[in-house]
């Protein structure tokens, strides 16, 4: 579960300008999706209910962004999560 709770924080601290919105959009849609498949409708119906606040955080932080623009295109959900765990690990200050 603290996977889960980390990539919603990536997702809620993150997504300015018109481009980055639309990126942090479809964040979250593919987020709430994917958290709908792993762990059904309660996890879905929770990740929608911040989805609003997210994508309104989210378009101002280019790092942010740059992970969904990498991490979007997986084919698969374990592959998008995954993607977004390892990028935030990659570029963490350590």
């Amino acid at each position: 579960m603290t996977r889960f709770a980390l990539l919603f924080v990536l997702l809620t601290a993150a997504c300015g300008n018109k481009a980055n919105r639309e990126v942090c959009e479809k964040a979250a849609d593919r987020y709430s999706t994917c958290v709908g498949e792993i762990l059904g409708p309660e996890g879905k119906a929770l990740a929608d209910s911040k989805s609003k606040d997210g994508v309104k955080e989210c378009a101002g932080d280019d790092k942010t962004v740059e992970m969904y623009k990498t991490c979007l295109p997986k084919p698969s959900c374990k592959e998008f999560m995954d993607c977004m765990m390892d990028y935030a690990e990659k570029t963490a200050p350590h």
